[in-house]
């Protein structure tokens, strides 16, 4: 297997240098541009494996000439010839590639070219484009039973299923298969990059980018979608003319590329909904005390608030806490903590008004339980807190009647706007010297 790629995907993108024709012709440039790619961060760098005469015919027939794009007007076999990799260079690049940590395979174009890459032992193989319709060289390479990656260009899925089928039949386990568009250079625009989680689920496999773009976002992009494996021409500078110049990145394009490919992968990282060590929960609101008490005082809104930070109970606890009573002497601007609440409000009533109407009978019964239990034993301030899911309009509509029904019974009232978690509306009656204990009623 691949000494960096034990398994396609992992959270590793492995990315190729693709050298392909950009050493025009020189050994020297070859080793430059193995020494660079290693330089820039590649996993592997990739020769393509051929010969004219397995490619194509010698042949001036209009047949032979490549119509539009590109390489509009060149003859295919003169092409070859002038962009081939010579066999005999395969062994030491190899020796230089494992010397220099990459990985070293390339594209076979015939099975002549898959038994030569064997006696070198190459970890993996790249199924060109152009060649996935090609069975019998699908199967020579199976039959390896290494690992296989897949562009898939110009293919149908019909087309890319058959060509998988082929290649697992065969004897291949491990394969990958790039989203590729045979387009040199293409645009960005033509990649449709959202096929790629649809292709991993239709077909089963890993799915990775064969970029043909010189744009940095496209294989980031690919990375965020579940890409795994990033191909990428390279070449020294595209001032030097070689074939695929137009459509590779220089070495500094290619550099950063490979470090915004890690960058993303480490913002990809994994499923979680914890809280993340680094976050700003401290700026979140909790809950404080805003006055100076002491143990057995009634916990009300008055003397504590949700504020920030986020040292205390969080502020969805106001509801629970509001009517127990301290545990231990607070000052002023410190937190509450669960140690400092005790013991249970004595009553809780719980009510569901349907409009003002309803809202105003239950507070007209909030202060007569108030009154009532204070009738017990008068004592010191205590507090009655209404937490309501209401709007403010039920809200006003009862503030008239309630600060009648308030006056008669003796006691204070104050409505507060940014109630606790899941709340509308808090109001709270301070029920002068007639409550001698805490009563906290919920309207629902």
């Amino acid at each position: 297997l691949p000494l960096t790629m034990p398994k396609f995907g992992g959270g590793h993108t492995y990315i190729i240098a693709e050298i392909s024709c950009n050493h025009g012709g020189s050994y020297e440039r070859c080793v430059e541009l193995f020494k660079s790619a290693a330089a820039c961060g590649a996993d592997a760098v990739k020769l393509q494996t051929y010969s004219p005469d397995t490619m194509t015919l010698e042949s001036a027939k209009p047949y032979f000439v490549i119509q539009d794009g590109l390489w509009a007007g060149v003859n295919l076999h003169e092409l070859y010839a002038k962009a081939m990799t010579p066999w005999d260079w395969h062994a030491p690049l190899q020796a230089l590639a494992k010397e220099l940590g990459m990985d070293f395979f390339t594209s076979p174009f015939s099975p002549s070219a898959v038994a030569f890459l064997e006696d070198l032992d190459v970890p993996l193989y790249k199924i060109a484009s152009f060649e996935m319709t090609d069975h019998v060289l699908l199967k020579a390479v199976a039959r390896t039973g290494k690992p296989v990656i897949m562009s898939t260009g110009m293919a149908t899925l019909g087309e890319i299923e058959e060509s998988l089928a082929v290649l697992r039949a065969a004897g291949a386990e491990e394969i990958c298969v790039l989203r590729c568009v045979s387009a040199y250079p293409a645009r960005p625009d033509q990649y449709n990059l959202s096929t790629i989680p649809a292709l991993r689920h239709v077909l089963g496999t890993e799915i990775g980018l064969s970029d043909h773009t010189l744009s940095p976002v496209v294989p980031i992009a690919s990375v965020a979608l579940g890409g795994a494996v990033i191909e990428k021409h390279f070449t020294l500078s595209r001032d030097i003319d070689t074939e695929d110049k137009e459509f590779s990145l220089e070495p500094a394009e290619f550099k950063q590329m490979v470090d915004d490919v890690r960058v993303a992968e480490a913002a990809m990282g994994k499923v979680i909904f914890a809280r993340q060590k680094a976050d700003m929960s401290a700026l979140r609101r909790s809950l404080f005390l805003t006055a100076d008490v002491q143990p057995g005082d009634v916990i009300t809104y008055k003397n504590v608030r949700g504020i920030r930070p986020g040292h205390g109970l969080p502020v969805r606890e106001l509801p629970n806490v509001l009517g127990k009573k301290f545990l231990n002497p607070k000052e002023r601007a410190e937190p509450l903590l669960h140690a400092d609440v005790g013991g249970a409000p004595i009553d809780a009533l719980v009510f569901s008004p349907a409009g003002p109407a309803d809202f105003i009978a239950a507070g007209l019964k909030v202060l007569a339980v108030a009154a009532e239990v204070g009738a017990a034993a008068a004592a010191r301030k205590e507090v009655v807190g209404v937490i309501a899911r209401v709007d403010g309009a039920v809200v006003a509509g009862a503030v008239g009647v309630w600060e009648d029904a308030v006056k008669a019974h003796g006691v204070m009232w104050e409505v507060g706007v940014g109630a606790p978690e899941g709340m509308d509306v808090l109001v709270a009656l301070e029920c002068g010297e007639k409550v001698a204990a805490p009563l906290f009623v919920a309207v629902a």
